[in-house]
Formats: C-alpha cells, structure tokens, sequence
C-alpha cells in the first residue's frame, strides 16, 4: 500500500505541517485547500453535535405541554420525550 495514507497518517502529516511553521491565515487557507476533507468534515461533525443538543434543549422546554398529550405523570413514570 505504498503511496496511499490512512485517515490517521494525514491526520499526523497535518499536525506536523502546523507544527514546523508559524501559522498565518494564508497557512490555514492552503491546509483547508490542500486537505479540506480532514479538516472540514470533523468541524461539520462537532457543529452538527452542538447544533442537536440545542435543538434538544429547546425542544425540552415544550415537553408534555401539548393540549392534546398533556396529563400528570404517574408515580415512577419516566418522561414521555427525551
């Protein structure tokens, strides 16, 4: 398997471009062309985490309170949405 890289060993190859050169914007921007999926998709992945749980939070906040499915929990009964 020579000449191909796993996910790991361009994810090293990265880290070390950054390591041995101050970093300026037109660095970022060349490491953002040059390796744009290793870079961009585990920001999409953390973005795409935090967006959800807001949404959950929010969500939260009108749990049970529907007209139609709104009653009182029974003794040791677990909520109806998490």
């Amino acid at each position: 398997m020579s000449g191909s890289y796993t996910l790991v060993g361009l994810m090293v190859l990265v880290v070390l471009k950054l390591a041995f050169r101050p970093v300026t914007v037109v660095n970022i921007l060349h490491l953002l062309r040059d390796h744009w999926a290793i870079t961009l998709v585990p920001i999409g992945f953390v973005l795409g985490c935090y967006f959800d749980r807001k949404n959950d939070e929010k969500m939260s906040l009108f749990r049970n309170k529907s007209k139609l499915f709104q009653r009182e929990l029974k003794p040791g009964e677990e909520v109806t949405w998490r």
